[in-house]
């Protein structure tokens, strides 16, 4: 079949052109139940189905097509023969929607079968395209120094406010959409907004530098950790361990959230890590089910001309045995392959990989790149990391469609965001940033949204 494609010209511009796709491979299915003939995995964006010539068998002879309507209503059948040109891309029946040819067998006595639906299915979407919407919504004040958390088809975002409080709201978002933030609650004593935590289906927050459990209402539980100073929460590589760091920069994990021990193999860099932008994330192996990797990843807060990337600490956990077994931290180097040290930096696990954006980058006062003009990308957990391109990417100006930069967003925030990704699931998983007065964008690769068909 033809198919319509989009790619660049030599001096660089978008230019359109034709080409030809074999889809002689693609496998149809039979619904004998519904009377429906189609191909499952949709051909490619842009495939004409128009002008498509088909090869038919049935029991008998002769085959028949509707192709509209007669005067009182009817079908007008017409033979079809194996060289005719089929349009798949006309509705049949009452719904515009419902696209296909209605065909018919026909018995050697000239009664009709019942009819079957044959439909040809065509992606509407780039489907490894990261698609952007841009959703109003209002805190109602300004927001600063975010921590967002998506939990149960809420975002529940903490920040601060104009005179440091900090403070607590959330968004109900649906298949997509959202509602309304709530009203801002003032949480009295919490350390920080960045130290918000899932664990366990629970939120979890530093009330002077001791573990609380957050209840949604807006009250903070009394501490549960005891004979230890955390400054940052993390992640755990297990749902039954937590990991932090305390005031002296060295990484503790706890079971229950009470008692907590010490690791002694904490690289002396990660006290130099940013607790406002700091990221971990556990990814099983993909070659081992009982080994988990983790990484802590964050701002580098050093002073030396080669702290131009980020800092990635790594390690393997082992829950094959009743007593965990972990190596050691690792370093990940990050001069070759390494992620830049990007200003107020993000890192998602989306699409099988790590993300980060963020910032742009200014070294020795002078600006290597803009702020979201680029994506980086791990396949590693953070070892290594190369620029994405192509697809992947953020909006670009557009005034005819009223759409802005997110590096004038950006600015224009004051240089204040947070970011979340939703549930891994076929409804909810969008990526989604919040500016300082609870503006939303919400960004999806198509491909992660597309329905599987149900036979």
């Amino acid at each position: 079949l033809n198919i319509n494609k989009v790619a660049k010209d030599q001096n660089g511009q978008d230019s359109a052109y034709t080409d030809t796709i074999n889809c002689s491979q693609y496998l149809f299915t039979i619904d004998q139940l519904k009377r429906t003939i189609e191909n499952k995995d949709s051909l490619p964006v842009g495939t004409d189905a128009s002008k498509v010539v088909t090869s038919l068998t049935a029991d008998s002879y002769p085959v028949a097509y509707v192709k509209g309507t007669n005067a009182d209503g009817s079908d007008r059948d017409t033979l079809w023969t194996s060289t005719d040109s089929l349009d798949f891309t006309k509705p049949y029946g009452n719904n515009p929607d419902e696209l296909g040819i209605i065909f018919k067998v026909v018995a050697p006595d000239g009664v009709f079968g019942k009819p079957y639906t044959v439909k040809v299915n065509v992606h509407k979407q780039v489907p490894d395209t990261l698609q952007w919407t841009s959703m109003a919504a209002s805190f109602g004040m300004n927001i600063d120094h975010q921590k967002a958390i998506y939990h149960q088809n809420r975002i529940h975002l903490f920040g601060t406010q104009s005179d440091g409080t900090t403070v607590y709201t959330s968004i109900q978002t649906q298949n997509g959409g959202i509602g309304s933030w709530s009203t801002p609650v003032v949480l009295a004593g919490v350390d920080e907004p960045s130290s918000a935590t899932l664990w366990k289906e629970e939120i979890y927050l530093l009330k002077n530098h001791e573990l609380c459990k957050f209840n949604t209402d807006g009250t903070v539980g009394n501490a549960l950790s005891q004979n230890i100073s955390l400054k940052a929460l993390l992640c755990g590589a297990y749902d039954e361990t937590l990991y932090g760091i305390n005031t002296d920069g060295k990484a503790v994990y706890s079971k229950d959230g009470i008692n907590w021990s010490e690791d002694e193999t904490t690289p002396a860099l990660m006290a130099n890590l940013s607790t406002e932008r700091l990221y971990s994330m556990a990814s099983p192996s993909s070659y081992n089910d009982n080994l988990t990797n983790l990484s802590i990843i964050g701002y580098n807060n050093g002073t030396a001309e080669a702290d131009s990337t980020i800092v990635v600490f790594g390690r393997l956990a082992d829950s094959s045995s009743s007593e965990e077994k972990e190596k050691e931290w690792s370093i990940y180097e990050q001069e070759e392959y390494g992620c830049p040290n990007l200003e107020n930096l993000t890192v998602i696990y989306y699409n099988s990989c790590l993300y980060a954006f963020g910032g742009g980058q200014t070294i020795r006062g002078t600006e290597k790149f803009a702020p979201f003009s680029r994506f980086y990308s791990s396949i590693d957990n953070g070892n290594s990391w190369q620029r994405t391109k192509g697809c992947m990417a953020f909006p670009a100006q557009d005034d005819e469609k009223g759409i802005r930069t997110f590096a004038d967003k950006y600015a224009e925030h004051n240089k204040t965001y947070s970011c979340v990704v939703g549930e891994n699931d076929k409804h909810n998983n969008f990526i989604w940033i919040i500016w300082r007065d609870g503006s939303i964008e919400r960004g999806l690769i198509n491909r992660l949204h597309f329905q599987d068909k149900q036979w």
